[in-house]
Formats: structure tokens, sequence, C-alpha cells
């Protein structure tokens, strides 16, 4: 029986940005390949989908998606101002945090996601400031089919299925910041900063139930308090 061909890995790729743009080049498992045909692209930053298939590269007019295989533009997203943007874990969105002034989104909400392939803009908010610790303000499960952020109070857990949807809404007062986890049924791991001689605490929740109405008040599956602590990772 003849012993089946070698499958051929396609070659890694990484960025290299000067003051004219960033420059994709090629490496094989031996050696350097030399420059990507997709050749110098007009970029003040550039980031990765998990997967390397998908480039997104921001610049003034707002953020070109390539197509690493291919070289070609998929598509061109309009958000001028772009300060960070941010790949959902399978890629298939592209999340956007823009200025929230007339040289960025303007009177329009600054925190929106894109559908990677087609373009479309599926869901926006306002987002009044940037910290680039707690970027991104919209966490995606590791499939894509939820998606987390902390609100004032509450953590908001919004569906992919319809992003139109009012978001499932999970009360903890004084929640700061939160992680949610990878994984097929996804945690959320909470903040809660010391208020008053009380301690922090970090508090894990699942999602609240599909069918729930309002801000529900869940019992966290876990939950530790830590004294002189101002943040968590």
């Amino acid at each position: 029986m003849a012993a089946s061909a070698p499958v051929e890995e396609p070659p890694m790729g990484f960025i290299e940005r000067g003051p004219e743009g960033a420059t994709m080049h090629a490496h094989s498992a031996e050696a350097a390949q030399g420059p990507s045909p997709l050749g110098k692209v007009p970029a003040s930053q550039t980031l990765f989908s998990a997967d390397g298939r998908l480039l997104a590269a921001v610049h003034t007019a707002g953020v070109s998606i390539y197509d690493t295989s291919t070289h070609a533009v998929l598509r061109e997203i309009p958000t001028p101002g772009t300060v960070a943007v941010h790949f959902s874990p399978t890629g298939k969105y592209l999340i956007v945090y823009q200025k929230g002034n007339a040289a960025g989104a303007g009177d329009d909400k600054n925190l929106t996601v894109w559908d990677a392939r087609t373009g479309a803009r599926v869901y926006e908010c306002f987002q009044k400031s940037f910290n680039k610790v707690d970027w991104p303000y919209l966490q995606f499960s590791e499939d894509d089919t939820i998606a987390a952020r902390v609100v004032t109070n509450e953590a908001h857990f919004i569906r992919a299925a319809d992003f139109a949807a009012q978001p499932l809404r999970l009360r903890v007062p004084q929640i700061a910041a939160a992680k949610l986890s990878p994984g097929a049924q996804p945690m959320l791991a909470t903040f809660i900063p010391e208020v008053k001689g009380q301690p922090c605490s970090v508090r894990i929740y699942p999602p609240p139930p599909p069918d729930s109405q309002g801000a529900v008040e869940l019992q966290p599956a876990a939950r530790k308090s830590f004294f002189r602590t101002q943040e968590v990772t």
C-alpha cells in the first residue's frame, strides 16, 4: 500500500510594521519565504484572527479585513477613529472601538460588532471610556454563540443568534470587570473591588437562564475574597 503524501502546512505569517505601513512575511517550517504577496498595507495597527486566516489593518478611514491565503481584501469596515479591534474566537466577528468624538464615531455608537465575511454591522452600543487592560469590552464564547459585556452593576449576555434581542441580564452589584471562560459551557468570572473596608471578591457565575426576564441574581458557583487587591487578571 502506497504511503500517503505528507500534508503541506500553510506558511506562517507575521507582521512587520513601520512608519509607511505593515508588511506580512511568510515562513515555512524550514525557513523564511520572504515578503507575502499581500505587499505593504497602510496600517497604524494590525491583528490576526486566532487561526491566522484573517488580518485586520486599522487605518484612518476604518479597518480593512484581508484574507491571508488569497491576499485579497475581504471587507472594508467604515469606522474612522478606530482605537482598537478584536476578532471573536472563530474569526466570525470583528469588534471595533472608535473614538466617541467628531474624529471617530461622532454621534453614533462607538462600540460595534461586524460580520467579518459580509461586512454587516450586527451590534452596536455606547462605550464611554477605553482601558487597554479591559479590552475587548465584548467577550465572545469559544463558539461565538454568546457574548458578555459589563455595565453598571450588571453583566449582559448577548446571543449571537439574535443580536437585536434583549440581553440576558445578570445583576452583580459593584462589578468592575469580568472574564468569560473558554469551553463549551462558558462561565463568567467577575471582580468586585474593595468598598468601605469590605474585601474585594472574585465570583464565578453561569449565564442567566435563556427565558429569564429583567435582571436576575444568581448564586455564584464559586467565590473568594481578598484584602489589598486592586485588580485581577
